[in-house]
């Protein structure tokens, strides 16, 4: 496997001290600029019980990153791992390969 480095405006290692759980977005709902950095408003779309089968964009997480880090988002977006990080209890990069 090959793994990516950090991007270069972000030192150190990477640690994930506690447990940051996932969460399941189907959208990038909003982008929102907030002086030196963007709000990414990621959503679900879900079916409202008992509406005749209505459906909603219910709002799952907010993410707010320096707009310059926007360039290297998308660089490891589309690269060729889907998945880049530690695996749990190590400071080994792991990446997760299609």
């Amino acid at each position: 496997m090959t793994s990516k480095t950090m991007p270069e405006t972000f030192a150190g290692p990477l640690t994930e001290p506690c447990v940051i759980t996932d969460t399941f977005c189907s959208e990038l709902a909003l982008v929102e600029s907030i002086g030196p950095c963007l709000r990414l408003t990621f959503a679900v779309a879900q079916t409202i019980h008992g509406c005749d089968g209505a459906s909603e964009r219910t709002v799952v997480a907010k993410v707010v990153i320096p707009a310059e880090a926007v360039a290297s988002l998308l660089r490891q977006i589309s690269g060729p791992a889907k998945s880049v990080g530690l695996a749990r209890g190590s400071n080994e990069p792991r990446t997760l390969v299609n």
